[in-house]
């Protein structure tokens, strides 16, 4: 942790070197290819392990050389066609998994995630019956369409489709691990949209709500699995969390107005300082697909490879995100497997992800204390 704090503060705060060293050539085709000198990225790739990050790294060669590259060379393409093709495929990748998760996890699974729910204890017994349910959705729909202004049928399926995907991310968390939260509000997002003419606002509305509900359910619900293990209070458990979800909501907002502060708006997004690849996935959905036919392909592609136990949601990833990312990623990745190979005993005591999880929290928090310095003088201004 110490030597990714010192490393942080050497590369960001006297800006000793460039956080990124790209290859200006490939530039031209718009291939970020290069590799970013992140002790914290190389630890998510060490963490993740080689298999996955392989398939991640493949994604990155495919997407870059594959269409970047190779199809502008070969004169199929434009650049610009090229760019819309790799995003839209890396997002139909993404989403393809999210929907292969629904067909294979939980469709087979609904009468075992969604039964107790109406059973007679459930109804009739509790904090909070379920009988209160219909009359709380009620007033939700209404406090959505005077607020936020989504219409009585976007803000009623809203509603639902909280009350359903949250229902199928406890289930995926506690049973996978996995929480394809931004896959559930595009999902809900696309049936809002069907049904009801709703501008970019409200689009995002919708989204923002469903994925914000299925991620803190599954933290709740992953935290609840742990503590049934450790035999931990649940009435005591449930009242920490409800005090950590209502700070964390303004905590976060405090943190996100710091970075946008210290860093500006142009810093996030595809392929700036911060990458966020499902936030793309559920912008491209809001504001239109760049390349609809890639995006269905890969959406395909998705399902199918997700049912037969391929791992496409790292596959999509690399092609999505910018190469130097997924190289650098990649380094962890082919770390662990060194580390696997020549020192198993070493991997097997644990060190190796301590190791890990000392270079995630260094950066991470050096990251934050030196936004926050950036920031007070924009943030005293005010």
């Amino acid at each position: 942790m110490g030597i990714a704090a010192l490393f942080t503060i050497v590369r960001d705060w006297f800006a000793a070197f460039p956080a990124a060293m790209l290859n200006s050539k490939l530039m031209a085709y718009g291939s970020y290819t290069g590799v970013w000198w992140s002790p914290m990225l190389i630890a998510v790739g060490y963490v993740i392990g080689p298999v996955y990050v392989g398939v991640w790294f493949l994604g990155a060669v495919l997407g870059d050389f594959g269409i970047l590259v190779g199809g502008t060379e070969a004169g199929l393409l434009d650049v610009t066609t090229a760019a819309t093709i790799k995003s839209s495929l890396g997002i139909g990748l993404m989403v393809g998994t999210g929907v292969g998760i629904i067909v294979k996890g939980i469709l087979p699974k609904a009468k075992e995630i969604f039964g107790p729910m109406f059973s007679k204890e459930a109804l009739g017994q509790g904090f909070i019956s379920l009988r209160w349910a219909p009359i709380a959705m009620v007033l939700l729909a209404a406090l959505f369409t005077a607020i936020c202004r989504m219409g009585v049928v976007a803000s009623i399926i809203t509603i639902l489709g909280v009350w359903l995907a949250t229902s199928m991310s406890a289930q995926m968390v506690g049973q996978t691990g996995i929480n394809p939260m931004e896959v559930f509000g595009i999902i809900v997002l696309l049936a809002a949209k069907a049904a009801s003419s709703i501008g970019q606002t409200e689009a995002f509305f919708v989204a923002g709500i469903v994925a914000v509900a299925c991620g803190l359910t599954g933290d709740v619900m992953n935290d609840f699995k742990a503590g049934h293990i450790l035999h931990s209070d649940p009435k005591a458990q449930w009242i920490a969390e409800c005090i950590g979800g209502l700070i964390g909501a303004f905590v976060s907002v405090g943190v996100f107005y710091v970075i946008l502060t210290a860093y500006g708006p142009t810093a996030f997004g595809n392929p700036e300082m911060f990458v966020a690849p499902q936030a793309g996935a559920v912008a491209a959905m809001v504001g239109g697909i760049p390349h609809m036919t890639s995006f269905v392909i890969g959406l395909i592609a998705g399902c199918i490879l997700y049912i037969l136990n391929f791992p496409v949601m790292t596959l999509g990833l690399g092609v999505y995100l910018p190469f130097y990312l997924s190289l650098t990623a990649f380094i962890g990745g082919a770390l662990k497997f060194l580390v696997q190979k020549f020192a198993p005993q070493f991997d097997k005591s644990g060190n190796g992800l301590i190791i890990a999880s000392g270079l995630l929290g260094g950066e991470a928090v050096v990251g934050v204390i030196i936004a926050l310095i950036q920031a007070i003088p924009a943030f005293l201004a005010i």
